[in-house]
């Protein structure tokens, strides 16, 4: 991860084609210093090795705005003029020349810039393999015919992980098309070598249900507000995915790169859509208000804190107030939180909905990653699932790794406007205090225990509603029958009465198929059903004879 603190300079590389100019940080520059190791290094005009760069006071040439230069070094310029005959001093014929300026001194002494005259030097090479060593490569023709020829460039690069920007990628073009209102946009792909080859396309996911053709390795040229850009997205040597700009100016990379990004959490696929970390969307069914049963008391409860809250948000950031809010649904495994979870998305479709599983997050970069678009797509609801075990992990969390990154995300120097944090836990008492016990990063706690008998049985209606049952059923006796399941267990009471009913042959559950499917969860679970008469329990011991 890049420190943002580091001092920055102003770095110029020198090629064949001229010379690009990027704004790097110290550790950048020295990276990129060690990979041209066979480059010269000018510091404002003055030549100096790698040793002195590494011990350099960067932070004095950041404020003095020091222009640092890496040019191809020459070994024995003269043998290697003498290999190119025509790239010729000025003043001497031929077809192709070049100029080198140089002046004397006040003291008499002859100066020449040496960056400029090893700039030239490449720019007459290129001359040379011009006309004597044929056409260039594909890329170098277009990007020429682009630019103009000879146009000095600059490149500027962002990378993003690879399930994000190929989500970003499917509102490219919409957002190319903004600022290319007439000219052309060409869609290339080059190989290492640059020469064409076919662009790479993936049908992408944009909702649960509709696709995408959507370029994710290839080249796009294209005017930016009038300006020639170039974009490539590629894979880098470390894995991630690169976004480059090749434009006049890092100026105008950097702002089309800037207004991308935006552009995207505005108005992308993501903005008002409900999904996992891998960027797997919701569909209306997985999230129907309609399936879901609260009891009165839950639902109060949820509208109270967090659903009639968010239309508050926007007044407290008028008032330069924090919006943020935080709740914790804690109960044992099964009683329903998730469903209470379930229950806010459903509710709040038009938020930004983000559901973190502990089981998707290896380390505290990805949640922080995850916070940070959360925030870019605000107003957002963030449900954090298992959140005593975040990252897969199961330990107390006062020496959790990621305790650090929860408190901070949530309430730390930065803010967390627009961002609604729901968080579900089996075990409240590993929550570290400072989590749980603090406004602004977690405002309230909410027990999630057993469903009661009325609740269980609206669950189990609901669900063979969708299975289908016969008409005659009541469900009276069922939900007495089911005292001591968790919701997660009454909706397997309805799918193995369900199962039984299909492998009997039928199409709707029985009343029989019920008493045998509470009869064999309950042994499952190891408590009793509750039988309220001795017909009941003559009927049960039957169900299996």
């Amino acid at each position: 991860m890049k420190n943002e603190t580091e001092p920055k300079i102003c770095v110029q590389i020198a090629d064949q084609f001229g010379h690009s100019e990027m704004i790097m940080t110290q550790s950048e520059t020295l990276e990129l210093i060690e990979q041209k190791s066979d480059h010269w290094i000018f510091m404002d005009g003055r030549l100096v090795d790698a040793a002195t760069m590494v011990k350099a006071d960067w932070d004095n040439m950041a404020k003095n705005e020091t222009t640092l230069q890496l040019s191809p070094g020459l070994v024995g310029g003269a043998t290697n003029m003498s290999t190119h005959p025509n790239i010729l001093m000025d003043g001497q014929d031929g077809d192709n020349k070049t100029t080198i300026n140089f002046e004397f001194n006040p003291g008499g002494q002859l100066e020449i810039d040496l960056f400029e005259a090893l700039n030239k030097y490449m720019l007459a090479l290129k001359m040379y393999e011009d006309k004597n060593l044929g056409p260039p490569p594909d890329f170098l023709r277009l990007k020429r015919e682009h630019f103009g020829d000879f146009e000095h460039s600059s490149h500027t690069s962002r990378s993003y992980p690879l399930l994000l920007l190929t989500k970003m990628m499917t509102s490219c073009i919409s957002y190319i098309e903004e600022g290319n209102k007439s000219n052309p946009i060409i869609i290339k792909n080059f190989d290492d070598y640059a020469m064409e080859v076919d662009p790479i396309y993936s049908e992408e996911f944009i909702s649960h249900d509709k696709r995408l053709r959507t370029l994710v390795e290839g080249t796009i040229f294209f005017h930016y507000y009038d300006e020639p850009i170039i974009v490539s997205i590629r894979r880098d040597d470390y894995g991630d995915h690169v976004l480059n700009t090749t434009t006049s100016s890092d100026e105008i990379g950097t702002k089309w790169l800037d207004g991308f990004e935006q552009y995207f959490y505005n108005y992308g696929c993501l903005k008002g859509a409900a999904f996992d970390t891998c960027f797997n969307f919701f569909s209306p069914a997985d999230i129907d208000t309609e399936r879901i049963v609260l009891d009165s008391e839950m639902e109060d409860a949820l509208h109270r804190y967090i659903i009639d809250y968010i239309p508050l948000m926007s007044e407290l950031k008028s008032m330069g107030l924090p919006d943020s809010r935080g709740l914790i649904l804690a109960g044992p495994p099964g009683t329903g939180k998730t469903m209470c979870a379930k229950y806010l998305m459903g509710k709040l479709d038009n938020l930004t909905r983000i559901v973190v599983a502990g089981d998707t997050l290896s380390n505290s970069g990805h949640l922080k990653y995850m916070f940070e678009m959360a925030r870019r797509l605000s107003p957002t609801l963030m449900v954090v699932e298992d959140i005593d075990s975040v990252g897969g992990l199961t330990r107390a969390v006062a020496d959790h790794p990621l305790l650090s990154v929860i408190l901070q995300e949530m309430d730390g120097i930065g803010t967390n406007n627009g961002v609604v944090v729901v968080a579900t836990t089996n075990h409240l008492g590993r929550i570290d205090w400072a989590i749980s016990d603090r406004p602004g990063r977690f405002d309230r706690i909410i027990e999630v225990g057993n469903p009661s008998r009325y609740i269980r049985q609206g669950i189990i209606q609901k669900a063979l509603d969708i299975l289908g049952v016969e008409s005659s059923v009541d469900l009276t006796l069922v939900s007495k029958q089911t005292e001591g399941l968790t919701a997660a267990w009454c909706h397997e009471v309805a799918r193995s009465a369900w199962i039984r009913c299909r492998i009997k042959g039928r199409n709707k559950v029985t009343s029989y198929d019920l008493k045998c499917a509470v009869k064999e969860v309950c042994k499952a679970r190891g408590i009793s059903p509750n039988f309220e008469s001795i017909d009941d329990k003559k009927e049960y011991s039957e169900a299996y004879s």
